[in-house]
């Protein structure tokens, strides 16, 4: 599943709206993202940016920015009342976004696999839309 494409990892947070004016500190994930893109295989293939506001809203603008083909990110598993209380940033950015999303549940054991492509499980319904994620998967 090696493609050549970038990588875009993206922090983004609850906190208000981010304007950096000359000569003000850059956020605190900035640095973390930073240190996680240099230490990939690849890192020149990772480009990080971050935003601060409400994280679902910021995730969609960078997806127009970026224009990606897939978005992943992880989900905090709130269920019942707290999901009530504060929401789902993934479903929210599921709902919004023009590109797949892909979901990494928190309860999701392991590591992804460093020294292969990972092996995908692509439930078909038939449908011209599920059957175009085939050329996704390398056989």
């Amino acid at each position: 599943m090696a493609r050549s494409g970038k990588v875009a990892a993206n922090s983004s947070s609850q906190v208000g709206r981010h304007t950096s004016p000359e000569g003000r500190q850059p956020p605190p994930a900035t640095g973390h993202l930073e240190d996680l893109a240099a230490r990939q295989p690849e890192p020149d293939r990772v480009e990080t940016t971050t935003a601060v506001g409400e994280a679902a809203d910021t995730i969609v603008e960078e997806i127009g920015v970026r224009r990606p083909d897939l978005v992943v990110m992880s989900t905090h598993g709130r269920s019942g009342i707290r999901r009530w209380i504060y929401g789902s940033v993934a479903d929210e950015v599921m709902r919004r976004a023009p590109v797949p999303v892909l979901l990494v549940p928190a309860a999701c054991p392991g590591e992804w696999p460093s020294n292969r492509a990972p092996r995908v499980l692509l439930p078909l319904d038939g449908s011209e839309l599920a059957e175009g994620a085939l050329g996704l998967v390398d056989t």
